[in-house]
């Protein structure tokens, strides 16, 4: 933030030392911001140009007096120029990303952030994000109200004074809201929306649907009651407020009733604008507010669909609403994904985001309660928009990692960029911070914590279409510590295998062992029976499954495995027999061809025909020749050549390298998706 002028920077360090002492649950968090005095304005902004003295003679008149700028007494604050324009790494919740061809540039919009109701932020490369210029105040809407002091941010979320922070992408509420139209807070409303998301409309327009209170939370209820609207950028808005028209805005909210409410009393969140890159249709994802707790009587919470109609510049949405998702704790809801329950999302799932990818619809969502370290980010496939959608994978796919400071990551916006690689925008509170006297603490108050914007990377790794993470965003504020590398300190890229060891790691299929400065792989360690049962079953997504009480009833010698469950998982999945003395053996080091065993299982014994030239030579003495040879059909192994002929060597155990580029190659190829213990 080097190219700040000396006011905004004074300013924003200030709110920044609030924000870090609140975060810490330090004292004097709220009182520190009334301390700063405003900063004089540099010489150079205050002195002008003096004008040549008029020259005396008898016709030269006394110079008129310069007469004073006209100043509109609603604007209380400096102007935005586009010198203040800096890189913003702040609070961001809920961000949405739109690109837009014309001028090569990713939009941002969040959450109601640092008095702004709808930020804006700009990006060419998806690491730098910036403020966009400002505007002069458009004329009023026939049934606007958009007030000159909201067009630039006034206050944070906590009412703490700040300079000028973003332009306002949303020039007001709409006015069935009962908002207050002042920065006061005259009732139990606050001005505020959630979740702003942006697309183009047909006649070239830009549409933003966000969500709004149309009534205030009710002391006794506990609850509010939330709708959806929109608002529209148009050429002539922009004109008027002078600057081109792009998704920035901008946008006038002109409606005289919500968009859409539901049947849920406590009314809609979170929507989420979908075009099919296959036919064009505009669609409208969202979520009922009700959590089925606190008294909300909304019953599960639920993400559904629209497709959304247009007509010049006014939508409405089409037919009643589809049900893409349920929260999955709910017992009433047995079997809607059987085997899929009790998962890691607790009472909801919320921030609907859908993507288009590799011949896939994905649909993006968090869960659990977002001021937790335990909001995180999973994904279901779906066959078409309007569904359905079943996950495949019972873990989350973005979760807390201290080792990347990160917290709570949710609120996602998925999108494919201009080099067509799958990208996931969220928000993540950082998980240390440091104090006023630059000490690193840990952040003991999300609720008080800057939600920072956070760009990944992620592509399939399974012929299932499951997603990984391939790059990480570490985009931190300046006073939190930088993350260190998720990667094993011992290999590099010299190593043999390097990258599908790395895809273990990045997977989840393989954790290694904590050591000093991170964690070891150990590549050439003979790979025991216990770790492939732990390796397969992550391959398989993790399946629910509950394992019997005794595990003397899967096999008798596994009772002090750390990896019993996933024994268990494979015996009664059928992908191990174990021996005839019922003992696994965890232990012991597993052998080639016993790896092929459990691999040919794992694929679901499927046909093949057998390489007849260069084909493996030295399998004929052993029982799993077929599943040997399968290997080598399928592409899974290679061998070794020795003299001319090659060689699978059965008898020689796995080292956890090679078993990297096995698991590897196989999940390419074949769909693993298991329902419990049944194979789908």
């Amino acid at each position: 933030m080097q190219n700040l002028h000396s006011r905004t920077r004074r300013v924003l360090a200030a709110a920044a030392s609030v924000t870090v002492a609140a975060s810490l649950g330090l004292a004097g968090a709220t009182s520190a911001m009334a301390a700063d005095k405003p900063v004089a304005k540099d010489k150079a902004t205050k002195t002008a140009t003096a004008e040549p003295k008029a020259a005396k003679t008898p016709e030269a008149k006394p110079a008129a007096k310069a007469e004073p700028k006209k100043v509109d007494k609603v604007l209380e604050h400096e102007p935005f120029n586009k010198d203040t324009n800096f890189e913003y790494v702040d609070n961001f919740p809920d961000p949405d990303i739109y690109f837009d061809k014309d001028t090569k540039t990713y939009y941002a919009f969040s959450t109601t952030a640092k008095g702004a109701l709808a930020p804006v932020v700009t990006s060419k490369d998806l690491k730098v994000w910036s403020d966009v210029d400002g505007y002069k105040p458009p004329k009023n809407p026939k049934n606007g109200r958009y007030p000159l002091k909201y067009l630039r941010a006034m206050k944070d979320n906590w009412g703490n004074a700040i300079a000028e922070h973003f332009v306002d992408g949303l020039l007001d509420l709409p006015v069935w809201t009962s908002a207050p139209n002042s920065d006061k807070d005259e009732s139990n409303f606050k001005r505020r929306i959630w979740a702003p998301t942006v697309e183009k409309l047909d006649n070239g327009n830009y549409l933003m649907v966000f969500a709004v209170e149309q009534a205030p939370e009710s002391k006794t209820l506990g609850y509010g009651r939330w709708c959806l609207s929109y608002a529209v950028a148009t050429k002539e808005l922009a004109a008027q407020s002078g600057r081109k028209l792009t998704p920035a805005g901008p946008y006038a909210d002109t409606t005289s009733k919500p968009l859409y409410c539901s049947d849920d009393p406590a009314g809609t969140i979170d929507p989420d604008l979908f075009r099919d890159p296959k036919t064009g249709q505009l669609y409208l994802l969202a979520k009922n507010e009700g959590n089925n707790k606190n008294g909300f009587p909304g019953g599960a919470a639920k993400l559904h669909v629209h497709k959304v109609k247009q007509n010049g510049n006014t939508i409405s949405l089409e037919g009643k609403d589809t049900v893409l998702s349920y929260a999955q704790m709910e017992p009433w809801r047995e079997g809607y994904e059987p085997g899929m329950r009790h998962t890691w999302e607790g009472l909801l799932n919320e921030n609907p985001s859908m993507v288009y990818y590799k011949g896939k619809y994905y649909l993006f969502y968090s869960a659990n309660e977002y001021k937790t370290a335990d909001y995180a980010t999973g994904y279901s496939i779906c066959e078409t928009p309007m569904g359905p959608c079943k996950r495949v994978s019972t873990q989350p796919l973005l979760k807390a990692d201290k080792a990347w400071n990160q917290l709570g990551p949710g609120g996602a916006s998925a999108f494919v960029d201009t080099e067509g690689k799958l990208r996931l925008a969220y928000h993540a509170y950082p998980a240390k911070m440091r104090d006023d006297k630059g000490n690193l603490k840990d952040v003991t108050n999300l609720d008080q914590t800057p939600r920072v914007l956070q760009v990944g990377t992620l592509d399939t790794y399974d012929k299932a279409g499951r997603l990984v993470i391939t790059e990480r965003s570490n985009r931190l504020p300046a006073d939190v510590a930088a993350p260190k590398t998720g990667k094993f300190i011992d290999i590099n890229k010299t190593t043999d295998h390097y990258a599908a060891m790395v895809w273990m790691d990045k997977t989840g299929i393989a954790t290694g062992w904590a050591a000093k400065g991170g964690r070891t792989y150990r590549p050439t360690t003979p790979v025991t029976r216990e770790a492939m049962a732990a390796f397969i079953y992550r391959a398989a997504g993790s399946p629910i499954y509950t394992p019997p009480a005794n595990s003397a009833d899967c096999f008798k010698d596994i009772s002090k495995s750390a990896f019993s469950k996933q024994i268990c998982w494979m015996k009664e999945s059928g992908l191990s027999k174990g021996w005839p003395d019922k003992t696994f053996r965890p232990n012991d080091p597993i052998s080639r061809e016993a790896m092929a065993a459990f691999m040919y299982r794992l694929a679901k014994s499927p046909k093949f025909t057998p390489v007849t030239k260069d084909g493996f030579v030295d399998l004929s003495k052993s029982y799993f020749k077929k599943e040997m040879q399968w290997m080598q059909a399928a592409g899974i192994a290679n061998g070794w050549k020795v003299d001319g002929k090659r060689e699978y060597r059965p008898a020689v155990n796995v080292n956890r390298d090679a078993m990297a580029v096995f698991l590897k190659n196989m999940v390419s190829k074949y769909s693993i998706k298991f329902d419990g213990t049944k194979r789908l």
